[in-house]
């Protein structure tokens, strides 16, 4: 762990893995692919654009009604993947506060539905058995 200077004093930076791939991450909720809560993104080295447009191919075969429950940080996720990025560093800089709103069944079925789609997609594009676990792991939540 290395730390960064912040007016007076110093912030630890911490490492998140943008994939999950233990058994625990198949099994809990959340995406395997996530580069953690965000409010700034520093990229360091540009996406290939054939990564870019096979991910965008994949995204644009979700079901139109689908595609808003993928998250951001899931396809930012994806793409950090695919560059072969392990881990995003990160700091805290700031506290969230959640405004309440859960989950109902109705909508996590809808982002299960998206990302199992989503999955099967990009295992199309990439031919990668973590995109096939991702898809599995949508497809036990759904049924």
């Amino acid at each position: 762990m290395s730390e960064i200077k912040v007016n007076n004093g110093t912030k630890p930076i911490y490492a998140y893995r943008v994939y999950g791939d233990s058994i625990n991450a198949i099994f809990k909720g959340g995406s395997i692919f996530f580069i953690g809560p965000k409010q700034v993104v520093v990229p360091t080295k540009m996406v290939d654009m054939e990564i870019l447009n096979r991910v965008e191919k994949a995204l644009n075969n979700v079901d139109p009604w689908l595609r808003n429950f993928i998250s951001d940080e899931t396809l930012l996720g994806i793409l950090a993947f695919l560059m072969g990025i392990k881990e995003v560093p990160w700091t805290i800089a700031s506290h969230h506060y959640h405004h309440g709103s859960t989950l109902g069944k109705a909508t996590e079925l809808l982002v299960a539905a998206a990302h199992y789609q989503f999955g099967k997609e990009l295992f199309k594009e990439f031919g990668k058995i973590e995109f096939k676990k991702y898809e599995i792991k949508h497809a036990f939540i759904i049924n």
